[in-house]
């Protein structure tokens, strides 16, 4: 709803041809040409029974066209929701029903007001894009950093990580990664034919260890064993060490990828006695 060129394509009958046409959030035309379709669109959402499933994606939007879209959305469609890359949070945004900010600005999300979201049902990821330069997963990335960022998310209380594209391919990826200036890799983790990459792999591994994590929590959280607690203490000490100032910086992430795995293997043995 709020594409970066604010240009939207329609077909006119009349004209028996598609049409492109400038519209501002805001006005009264923008707020008749989405409310039209936002009507038609509920409905068909809720006849296939996938209204609750659906959210309507906002990229890195500033707030005065974010407040023009959502007054249209309030209007037209009140059950939709909104999920949205934000990168830097405002008081607009944090009232979101899911948003990911930008890593850099990852730590204005304290572990109560990332509670606070989740108990009334609210996603919150961070994400990584063309930036920052370390932690990525880019094609030269230390492979290490792929598995850290699942574990970053873990430590700081989120409920995930956000990678902008999965397998947005250039002309021939299996030859380049390379797009314009962007940093070769950005655009995609895995290579046509069903290849994956040392990276993708990294990142399901830091993926699994987020589960694993969940687990161990809701487990010693139902449980009083003195052995799982000493465990899952020592396992939140190694997270402690996940924070962004740490993780912007070359040359950590293997070692603190070692080390929590470890301190998981232990506490999961802890868990396996009970």
């Amino acid at each position: 709803m709020i594409p970066w060129s604010l240009t939207f394509p329609y077909y006119d009958e009349a004209k028996q041809a598609m049409v492109d046409v400038k519209l501002s959030p805001g006005t009264p035309a923008y707020d008749e040409h989405w409310g039209m379709f936002l009507k038609d669109f509920t409905r068909h959402l809720r006849e296939k029974g996938w209204l609750e499933r659906m959210r309507i994606g906002v990229d890195e939007r500033p707030d005065h066209l974010m407040r023009g879209a959502l007054a249209t959305l309030a209007k037209h469609a009140p059950e939709l929701r909104v999920a949205s890359a934000i990168n830097h949070p405002s008081a607009l945004t944090r009232e979101l029903d899911d948003i990911s900010p930008i890593i850099q600005h990852s730590g204005e999300f304290s572990r109560t007001l990332l509670d606070e979201r989740r108990a009334l049902g609210r996603k919150t990821t961070f994400y990584v894009c063309t930036s920052p330069p370390v932690p990525n997963t880019f094609t030269f990335s230390p492979p290490a950093e792929s598995e850290w960022l699942p574990l970053f998310a873990s430590a700081q209380g989120f409920d995930g990580f956000l990678r902008w594209a999965y397998h947005s391919w250039v002309e021939n990826p299996l030859v380049s990664t390379d797009f314009t200036t962007w940093p070769s890799g950005d655009c995609f983790l895995v290579y046509p034919g069903d290849r994956s990459s040392i990276r993708f792999e990294r990142l399901r591994d830091g993926i699994e260890s987020f589960e694993k994590i969940r687990l161990l929590r809701s487990l010693a959280a139902k449980n009083s064993d003195a052995g799982l607690k000493a465990a899952l203490e020592e396992l939140e000490k190694v997270l402690a060490d996940f924070t962004w100032k740490r993780g912007s910086k070359s040359g950590p992430h293997a070692d603190d990828v070692r080390r929590v795995n470890a301190a998981i293997l232990n506490a999961t043995r802890a868990a396996g006695k009970l």
